[in-house]
């Protein structure tokens, strides 16, 4: 049976540096807004494994927009920090 895998690297906002030097986790009016647009191009291309790298564990309101959003689409999502506690890690999804 064929089946349609996705992974992509959605940069962590902790460790994703702006051009000022900061960082972006330090502006939510940047990172929510760019993690929307990676969330709408997600459903569009609705694959039935979904492999998020550099997902902000450690932010439950990011966790939990990209978890609705999976969920409703019909995704089974688990999540895997880091091994090394950066505060980040991988978010799979899975269609059934």
């Amino acid at each position: 049976a064929d089946f349609s895998v996705m992974t992509h690297n959605i940069h962590c906002p902790a460790h994703k540096r702006l051009p000022d030097g900061t960082r972006e986790a330090s502006n939510p009016n940047l990172y929510i807004p760019r993690n929307q647009r990676i969330l709408e191009m997600l459903r569009r291309k609705a694959c039935e494994i979904i492999c998020l790298q550099e997902m902000w564990v450690d932010n439950q309101e990011l966790v939990a927009m990209y978890r609705s959003a999976l969920e409703e689409a019909g995704y089974q999502i688990n999540i895997t920090p880091r091994t090394n506690a950066r505060g980040d890690g991988l978010m799979t999804a899975v269609s059934p």
